[in-house]
């Protein structure tokens, strides 16, 4: 079966997409998940480590898995945290790790303003805890009040709890080669998204629309010397923290 693997934060395509040009791969974003769900016709493997990230990009990420067509195995081999566990929850069987974790918890984002902003803020989590429980409601089949509580007191579950409050389907079980491949949980309930100013972005998208017309134009077997490497690198961060 192919594997896809959710690891790392949970981030939307533009800061994805920027990450992935400076080299960290270590973010899961909508349009790389895609990417790699039209290059599969088979039932799948989902295997997540992530301690969660933004809603948005995790709502869309769920909603492309269960929009997938074959069988989707979910695998948490680390952890399932905050949006992650969201994405979890697209799994038809949900399998965890004997040295894996699950958080949940409800909405929350930073609000500024006058009153009348803080009201609609407020009444926007209150919507999206609802789109939460409906999520987890629809995989464990728990009263949509008993779920809201668990968010509530923002519940942590081992692979025995969460299979009991039927978060996940079972425990994975291993040889003795495949218990040295666990991954160990993070433990790490928040997750924080890369921010940079808009005309660094700009500057970055257009030095890649360069780069890659460059590349265009050059026969695919030559390599870029370690010097220019080095320069391109350097460029890049120069962009990026202000330099030239």
């Amino acid at each position: 079966m192919k594997k896809i693997e959710i690891k790392g934060p949970i981030i939307d395509d533009m800061n994805g997409e920027f990450m992935s040009f400076l080299g960290d791969s270590s973010y899961s974003y909508p349009a790389k998940i895609k990417k790699e769900l039209a290059d599969v016709s088979d039932n799948l493997v989902v295997e997540i480590n992530s301690p969660g990230g933004y809603t948005a990009p995790a709502a869309e990420i769920y909603t492309a898995l269960k929009a997938y067509k074959g069988n989707i195995e979910v695998h948490i081999v680390g952890e399932a945290d905050s949006a992650a566990s969201i994405i979890a929850m697209a799994g038809d069987n949900v399998l965890m790790s004997p040295m894996a974790m699950m958080m949940i918890h409800r909405a929350m984002i930073s609000a500024d303003g006058n009153a009348d902003d803080l009201a609609s803020g407020k009444q926007a989590l209150d919507e999206l805890d609802q789109n939460i429980v409906n999520a987890y409601a629809v995989k464990t089949g728990k009263d949509e009040r008993d779920i809201f509580n668990l968010m509530a007191r923002t519940t942590w579950m081992n692979a025995k709890t969460a299979v009991r409050e039927g978060f996940a389907d079972g425990i994975m079980e291993f040889d003795n080669a495949q218990q040295n491949q666990i991954a160990e949980p993070m433990l790490n309930a928040t997750a924080m998204m890369p921010h940079f100013k808009a005309e660094k972005i700009m500057e970055i998208e257009k030095l890649i629309g360069e780069n890659q017309k460059q590349k265009n134009q050059k026969p695919k077997t030559e390599e870029i010397k370690k010097e220019d490497k080095t320069k391109l690198v350097n460029h890049k961060l120069g962009l990026l923290f202000g330099g030239k």
